[in-house]
């Protein structure tokens, strides 16, 4: 069995580009006794094709070659060997660290020195693959993260949603998101994260009630919803709506303090509007029938309770 079958249906395919015959044919018949399609090139030229033309998964390329050299391709297949994520591998029987150094600075993965031994080498092509795969599907997933992160504080953007983090306990950090920011009054990063920055620019008539919100959600691990408003100077009040979410670790210790803050200034003004189109005539702004009936109704129903005549 080979070292690839338990992992791929598919060979891995390699390029060996050297001019001397003899250190192909060792190398393809060494490597496809342990799984590898193996392609044969004798100069630079028909690398730079091939890469163009039909880019292989990892490629051996000797250093000093007639015409075209091992420096030059490299040079030139750069940019295909990075868009692929192809591992260049250099050749070499030089042993001075300029011409190492020269091949890093070209983009070169790693290189192996003549003579060859080839039962190693396959090893270590082998990991070479394998940590270039872990690479590419780390990015990947990286890349996706970054996607969803861009598509959460759109969402987050459009909705007029923030969020933050509380970690409680000595040396606890606040964080908020770039749309938590603007809720709250500020630019992004224009100050650091705290409970005294948040109350700064909460309506002084609310401050109690979100700083005892908090401390009840925190002494009885309670989620909280809650309204208040944010007051920032020569501008509209808002309105925003908190959730706070309290989260514990295995010992029902307090770990952190989550909350989403959403303003819902323009929700409210439409709820008033449609509350004053109701109970007032649109004519004289005096209250209607059905506010006479829904007052009355709320004075009954009191003195019921509380055993009073109206």
């Amino acid at each position: 069995m080979n070292m690839f079958d338990d992992e791929h249906d598919a060979k891995p395919r390699i390029l060996i580009c050297d001019d001397h015959m003899p250190t192909r044919l060792i190398g393809r018949k060494s490597l496809q006794k342990v799984g590898f399609d193996v392609i044969e090139v004798e100069n630079g030229e028909d690398c730079i094709k091939l890469f163009q033309q039909d880019p292989p998964d990892i490629a051996i390329i000797d250093i000093i070659m007639p015409g075209i050299d091992g420096f030059d391709v490299c040079y030139q297949i750069k940019d295909v060997s990075e868009k692929n994520n192809i591992p260049l591998i250099v050749m070499t029987g030089l042993d001075d660290n300029e011409s190492i150094s020269k091949a890093y600075n070209l983009g070169i993965t790693d290189f192996i020195t003549k003579p060859i031994e080839w039962k190693i080498a396959s090893h270590r092509l082998r990991y070479i693959l394998r940590a270039n795969n872990d690479r590419i599907e780390l990015n990947t997933m990286l890349d996706k993260l970054q996607r969803s992160e861009n598509r959460l504080a759109n969402a987050q953007r459009i909705a007029e949603i923030g969020s933050w983090e509380w970690t409680t306990g000595e040396g606890g950090e606040m964080f908020w998101s770039p749309q938590a920011f603007k809720i709250f009054g500020y630019e992004v990063n224009q100050c650091k994260p705290s409970l005294q920055a948040l109350l700064q620019h909460v309506h002084p008539d609310d401050r109690v009630l979100l700083e005892h919100s908090i401390r009840k959600a925190i002494h009885r691990r309670e989620s909280l919803e809650f309204e208040y408003r944010i007051y920032v100077p020569n501008k509209i009040d808002a309105v925003v709506l908190q959730h706070i979410e309290p989260y514990v670790d295995e010992t029902y210790n307090m770990v952190v303090l989550s909350g989403t803050v959403q303003n819902i200034t323009e929700r409210k003004r439409s709820e008033e509007q449609i509350k004053y189109m109701a109970y007032y005539d649109n004519l004289t702004g005096l209250p209607n029938r059905r506010y006479f009936k829904d007052q009355v109704a709320q004075h009954v129903h009191y003195a019921k309770r509380h055993n009073k005549k109206m």
